[in-house]
């Protein structure tokens, strides 16, 4: 949970859903999401979520899903990061807790099918967003 009460659900199949104000609000390939499998959800001191799923790890801002859902914006552009970046393997695995933790120092330890990735969110590359 965060600290302003925001709860994030991550399901097998059906994207990544969030509680805040007692409302739901569920994001999936059609807002932008490249799958709908939500395996693990991490937080980065930047506002970012990271998500483990079956094609890789996701950084997405949490200001654009709250943008998304009060239609400032029609869709999401999150950065993946798969195989080209470095991971052996882009599925990553859940179904036990934790799945993935953040570190004291905040690096992102993501458990996948090839072993564990880990991610320092200070130091990522972005891609361009699509023109």
């Amino acid at each position: 949970m965060d600290a302003d009460g925001t709860l994030w659900i991550g399901t097998a199949g059906g994207g990544l859903s969030r509680l805040k104000d007692e409302r739901i609000a569920t994001f999936t390939i059609r807002e932008g999401l490249p799958d709908n499998t939500i395996s693990q959800i991490l937080e980065d001191d930047a506002g970012n979520l990271w998500l483990g799923g079956n094609r890789g790890i996701v950084r997405i801002k949490k200001r654009d899903l709250d943008d998304l859902v009060a239609h400032r914006i029609p869709v999401i552009y999150p950065q993946v990061y798969g195989r080209a970046d470095g991971l052996l393997s882009e599925e990553c695995t859940g179904g036990f807790s934790p799945a993935g933790l953040r570190t004291k120092a905040g690096l992102l330890w993501f458990s996948t099918l090839k072993g564990i990735v880990v991610i320092d969110p200070h130091h990522t590359v972005s891609s361009p967003l699509p023109s």
